[in-house]
């Protein structure tokens, strides 16, 4: 009887192993196979100043092969500066074509811009890449910062205040307008297009109406401001004759009418453009000059159209000279959307869609590339700012690249 419960035993037990071990190797085998690149980790998107996790295209993860993104230079470029890119994400919300002025009722349901800066050293091997949040350039011996703040008065009037400051100071933003907040309804949105050390430009646009004189309106305009004064953005306009003289505004007003001309809405439109209607974009490899045509009618409010000013940049900004030129850039790199290279011609940065590529140049068609880092979908550059290395920088850069980055306390007038 023993030897028979015995055995009954055995056989359970063999049973009881057969069945885990069958179930171990379907797990093992059977189990469908995560695909390559595909990113489980709870990092995604944090700020860990890891450009091989950081930062991933959304919607790419699976089709990108993580290996390519490196924290470091595959080889050092010996370029003698240093580049504060700024990068700007930013989709615009979904609305109707007809009328270029985003309703608020829209504006407050999509995320602001967003803005970084990118300290790149070439020099530096295992880390060449700073991720900052927001804006950030050398200025007069001291590093300075750009923003947008967003604030909502009262539940009812959305409005962005710009600020430029060193970081030696408490940042003051842009005045803002008390009495329209006060009676209004709507959104005064702003969106910064280019900052250099010593101008800012920016398009606005103010939608929204006053209940007490049932009032409304909706207007779109581009600006240029001096980053040296930020307090009012209605009052400090830099006229493009002040930077470019009477020929550059003589040549803006006959593009601006070339524009009106060729335009299928310009029943909608004014003639000629403002002089103050004028603005700054990066764009193929260089700062483009842009001005805006306004509406001129009640049938076209809120309605404007851009157009490009045929004159160059390089007049009002320092180190904008692409080499190699923006043809031999597309013909290597096919999907690019804009490049910056170093003033020595030794370092290049080009940009697509989803990736920053940094390439060492050996000469005009022979380049290497270095590192690859990736990109939020759409990214565009809003800065760019070479600075020359050397011993008077080199403490300022120090504190900088060293400190725990934090919001900065801010306060309006």
């Amino acid at each position: 009887m023993k030897k028979i419960v015995t055995m009954i035993a055995i056989v359970l037990c063999v049973v009881l192993l057969g069945g885990i071990a069958t179930f171990m190797v379907k797990e093992k085998f059977l189990k469908p196979p995560v695909k390559e690149g595909l990113q489980t980790d709870s990092t995604v998107n944090k700020n860990t100043n890891n450009p091989a996790t950081d930062n991933k295209p959304e919607g790419e993860g699976q089709n990108i092969d993580e290996s390519v993104y490196k924290k470091s230079l595959s080889e050092i470029i010996e370029t003698d500066y240093l580049l504060f890119l700024g990068l700007r994400d930013y989709e615009e919300p979904p609305h109707d074509s007809t009328v270029t002025v985003i309703p608020s009722s829209i504006i407050e349901k999509h995320p602001a811009p967003f803005y970084r800066t990118l300290f790149i050293n070439f020099k530096e091997q295992e880390n060449p890449i700073l991720e900052t949040k927001e804006l950030y350039f050398l200025k007069d011996g001291q590093i300075w910062n750009a923003g947008v703040v967003r604030c909502l008065y009262e539940k009812k009037w959305l409005e962005d205040l710009i600020y430029v400051a060193p970081m030696t100071q408490e940042p003051f933003l842009q005045k803002a307008d008390y009495n329209r907040m006060r009676v209004s309804n709507g959104t005064d949105t702003t969106i910064i297009n280019y900052l250099s050390k010593n101008l800012m430009s920016v398009s606005f646009a103010t939608e929204g109406v006053d209940p007490g004189l049932m009032h409304n309106w909706a207007y779109a305009k581009l600006a240029v401001l001096p980053t040296e004064n930020m307090q009012n953005l209605y009052e400090y306009n830099v006229l493009i004759s002040e930077v470019l003289g009477e020929e550059g505004k003589k040549i803006m007003l006959e593009e601006s009418n070339k524009a009106y001309l060729r335009s299928k809405n310009n029943d909608r439109l004014m003639q000629y453009s403002d002089e103050a209607n004028w603005g700054m974009i990066h764009r193929n490899g260089e700062v483009s000059l842009i001005g805006r045509l306004d509406y001129n009618s009640e049938v076209g409010k809120g309605y404007f159209e851009d157009y490009t000013i045929p004159l160059e940049a390089t007049t009002l900004l320092e180190n904008t000279k692409l080499a190699p030129s923006w043809e031999a850039v597309k013909q290597k790199v096919g999907n690019a959307v804009d490049a910056v290279s170093s003033p020595d011609k030794k370092a290049l940065v080009v940009i697509t869609n989803t990736e920053l590529l940094i390439f060492k140049i050996v000469d005009e068609t022979t380049w290497k590339e270095v590192l690859r880092y990736p990109l939020k979908p759409g990214e565009q550059i809003v800065m760019c700012e070479w600075e020359k290395e050397n011993e008077e920088i080199k403490p300022v850069l120090e504190q900088f690249t060293a400190a725990e980055w934090y919001e900065r306390l801010l306060h309006s007038y």
